[in-house]
């Protein structure tokens, strides 16, 4: 396990090939083997996250999140463990994010489900639990698609060939 300048990391099992950046604090979790934790990530005691997972900077993953393996979480995604908050300490409530599934860009997840290679974009605020294969958008979140839909795969090819897909 490698760790950048400035990070704390107390407590936490880390996996083999799993890199932390920079300025991370990081208690009690356990991250997987070859995964990617970016700058100013900070995870609560409990977070758990599996193999070859990705979670961008300046997220926020709370007690009770659990990140399946092939998992990208995009920067500023927040994941929460509690409906109703209060200065009580209660027990939290549990955030699930299935294998392959993509959290976009500032997303915020109640305590729920998000499916097996589910799509979170951009901003979405989720707060039902989001089907396999869906693409959920907006605030509170909706399904507007599904990952196994030809168009999405086609952009997703354009987009690994290194080309912009709203341009095809």
């Amino acid at each position: 396990m490698e760790h950048g300048d400035f990070s704390t990391v107390k407590g936490a099992q880390i996996g083999e090939g799993t890199v932390i950046r920079g300025h991370c604090d990081i208690y009690g979790s356990k991250i997987g083997k070859d995964c990617r934790i970016n700058a100013m990530v900070y995870m609560e005691p409990g977070v758990r996250i599996g193999d070859r997972v990705t979670v961008r900077p300046l997220c926020h993953l709370c007690d009770g999140v659990t990140i399946g393996d092939d998992v990208f979480v995009g920067p500023s995604v927040c994941a929460t463990n509690d409906l109703y908050p209060s200065a009580l300490h209660v027990k939290p409530l549990k955030t699930e994010i299935c294998d392959g599934a993509v959290i976009g860009a500032g997303a915020v997840l109640l305590p729920v489900r998000i499916g097996y290679r589910a799509l979170v974009a951009a901003g979405a605020v989720v707060t039902r639990d989001v089907p396999d294969y869906a693409v959920v958008a907006g605030s509170p979140a909706k399904v507007i698609g599904s990952t196994k839909d030809a168009d999405f795969a086609e952009k997703q090819k354009i987009r690994n060939a290194g080309k912009d897909p709203r341009a095809a």
